[in-house]
């Protein structure tokens, strides 16, 4: 396997893992599974990714990649403007928003589609004959 599908397969496996990382810290209710809501759909993209470079298609692989990181972005985003559009009227209810914390899911998956993409840059190792 040549660098290029290496990375790929580890960025792959990244972006699985962080599929199973939490994704939100809520106080009383513990942590949320990125796994539970619309990580299903990142972690078929990165079963597809870890696929697609052990057959050495890194370049696909890196779209399949992109396509993963618009998704987690727009989950990230929208469980943002939910934590946003929680009633300030209610002390508890703004307590624990004020409270919650995002996981390490949103890292790991990150760092992994950062090597997806970089892996469609990384030189061939040349042959030293």
């Amino acid at each position: 396997m040549n660098r290029k599908s290496l990375i790929s397969v580890a960025g792959g496996a990244a972006i699985l893992l962080g599929c199973l990382l939490p994704v939100m810290h809520v106080p009383i209710l513990g942590s949320i599974s990125y796994l539970a809501g619309e990580g299903k759909i990142v972690a078929c993209l990165g079963v597809a990714i870890i696929v697609l470079a052990l057959f050495k298609r890194v370049g696909w692989a890196a779209g399949i990649g992109i396509i993963a990181a618009i998704v987690a972005a727009v989950d990230f985003s929208t469980v943002l403007e939910k934590l946003g559009s929680v009633p300030t009227d209610n002390p508890i209810a703004e307590a624990m928003v004020r409270a919650c914390s995002p996981g390490e899911a949103w890292a790991v998956i990150a760092l992994g589609i950062i090597a997806v993409v970089v892996a469609l840059f990384v030189p061939d190792a040349q042959n030293a004959n």
